[in-house]
């Protein structure tokens, strides 16, 4: 038996364009918040799903541009409300502390150009009893030869530097404490 009914899903259609100047990158199509789980297509070609009502996610479209006039987007998005994921005080039958279901696009959503090869996230983890500093740097290509190097620096000068694979943790050891550039 299905918890879905004619009202849990939701249907977003839009044209856009891409400006030319951005020809050349990667671009990607950000969104801030969709509640509950979204498909997007973007010239009918799947792009990906997302499952989650608060945070924040991005695809790749850029294989699916056609680069010429409009751009057309679709995003279905499904939400039950009841059911399996997380709902705060949402119901179908609002009454008492309960209040009636919310769902769609919520939070902002916009285009990104980046470069071919880009940091996507930067994660630090400092150990203070080791005098270090884990990073991992996740970057958008599966180049294996891809490096990163980061360099912990004080008042200006070099305390160490480390470098390695980008997409693997890499540890700065330090004396002092240190400041970050990643470069």
């Amino acid at each position: 038996m299905s918890h879905f009914d004619e009202h849990s899903r939701l249907w977003y259609h839009r044209s856009f364009s891409v400006p030319e100047s951005w020809r050349g990158r990667r671009i990607r199509l950000h969104f801030g918040a969709v509640d509950w789980r979204c498909q997007v297509r973007v010239n009918e070609r799947d792009i990906g799903q997302h499952q989650g009502g608060y945070d924040a996610f991005a695809f790749d479209i850029t294989d699916a541009l056609q680069w010429k006039g409009a751009e057309e987007i679709s995003i279905c998005v499904t939400d039950p409300t009841e059911g399996d994921q997380p709902r705060g005080k949402q119901s179908r039958k609002p009454e008492g502390i309960f209040y009636t279901s919310a769902s769609g696009i919520w939070q902002t959503v916009w285009l990104e150009p980046v470069p071919e090869v880009c940091i996507d996230r930067l994660k630090s983890t400092p150990d203070v009893d080791a005098k270090s500093l884990r990073l991992w740097a996740t970057v958008n290509s599966l180049s294996e030869s891809l490096r990163i190097e980061a360099v912990a620096s004080v008042a200006g000068g070099e305390v160490t530097r480390v470098a390695g694979p980008a997409n693997t943790e890499l540890v700065l050891n330090s004396a002092r404490p240190p400041s970050l550039v990643a470069g």
